[in-house]
């Protein structure tokens, strides 16, 4: 079997898309995976499953929409891919980074060539981005809240589904998968 974390992106934000934990755990288990458990309420389910990686995103959307009723973008990684992701972070060695207040966005696909080109002249003030493989590294001083590097730029500048996490969640699903 292999671990893997799907991230769904805005569901129960701000009192949309409300799905219930525990509904969800039971969506993953009718789905066939094993082990499954979640971390807060905003879409982060580590899971176990033999079905190949290259479907599970679009099973896992379907049978929300499904299930749920609503559309919602799912990255889905292994854990071995979270360890990649962490272990890379250019932003946690800097001394000068408050670690609060830094992001990672998860990419469905490869961005584009020229990728940082197509959103470096989004970032505002001591704002920071890092692209690499399928992970967007944000520093955002200001907060998630305050940049212009959100979801849907993301999204419609590299061409590909994004979700982003703070800094300790995305630790914390690691473990989580690493267990």
């Amino acid at each position: 079997m292999t671990t893997y974390v799907a991230m769904l992106r805005g569901i129960n934000i701000n009192g949309h898309k409300i799905i219930k934990m525990e509904r969800l755990r039971a969506a993953f288990v009718k789905m066939g995976f094993h082990n499954v458990r979640t971390y807060i309420a905003s879409g982060n389910v580590i899971f176990e499953t033999e079905e190949p990686a290259t479907g599970l995103s679009p099973k896992i959307r379907d049978t929300i929409l499904k299930d749920f009723g609503y559309e919602v973008h799912v990255v889905t990684k292994m854990a071995k891919e979270m360890a990649a992701i962490v272990k890379r972070n250019p932003l946690v060695k800097d001394k000068a980074v408050d670690q609060s207040r830094i992001y990672v966005t998860f990419l469905s696909d490869d961005p584009p060539r020229g990728a940082l080109g197509l959103v470096q002249s989004l970032l505002a003030g001591a704002e920071r981005i890092h692209i690499v493989g399928r992970a967007a590294y944000l520093y955002c001083p200001k907060g998630y809240a305050e940049t212009k590097l959100h979801n849907n730029v993301i999204e419609k500048k590299l061409s590909c589904n994004a979700t982003t996490r703070n800094w300790n969640t995305t630790k914390m699903l690691l473990e989580m998968a690493s267990v």
